[in-house]
């Protein structure tokens, strides 16, 4: 019982030792570095956006350029079947 209430009187000095203005400083330190990965988050997220968007235009750009493509690549075979359609009709003229 002795070692209890030795126990409870070191902690309440320990406790108690702390003035008003070192609460105020241990406040003001965590209120510091929260601010700190507050500002870190913000500026990550800004980031991630900026990468996002430029990720987008690269997408945007990618479809544009395959939709070319397929459009050269639609008009190669129109192309190509009215050139056989044309070497067929000759060929039937010619008998």
């Amino acid at each position: 019982m002795k070692r209890i209430g030795c126990f409870l009187f070191l902690g309440t000095l320990a406790l108690g030792g702390c003035s008003r203005r070192d609460r105020r400083e241990v406040h003001q330190d965590l209120h510091e570095a929260a601010k700190e990965v507050k500002d870190a988050a913000h500026e990550a997220a800004k980031d991630v956006k900026e990468a996002a968007h430029e990720a987008g235009d690269e997408v945007k750009e990618a479809a544009r350029e395959a939709q070319k493509e397929v459009k050269k690549a639609a008009e190669d075979v129109k192309r190509e079947a009215r050139e056989a359609k044309d070497k067929a009709r000759a060929v039937v003229r010619e008998q």
